[in-house]
């Protein structure tokens, strides 16, 4: 059986989903609508975000790899 999409990055940890939490994304010149407009067009699975903490959890882990290589 298929989980269903959480609704929440807290929730998303629970399934084993992997979580990356953003700092300080200031220096690299981007909002934070930017770096969801770029994680819509770059990843392949499902994702979650929010905004205070900035966290995004990723179903794929290739996905988060990428984001994390780009964004930290």
């Amino acid at each position: 059986m298929r989980k269903n999409k959480p609704r929440s990055v807290r929730g998303a940890l629970r399934q084993g989903w992997t979580v990356i939490e953003l700092k300080d994304y200031a220096d690299k010149n981007v909002s934070y609508l930017g770096l969801q407009i770029w994680t819509d067009r770059n990843v392949k699975g499902k994702y979650i975000s929010s905004f205070m903490p900035t966290r995004f959890a990723f179903e794929l882990e290739k996905d988060a790899n990428w984001f994390a290589l780009r964004w930290l």
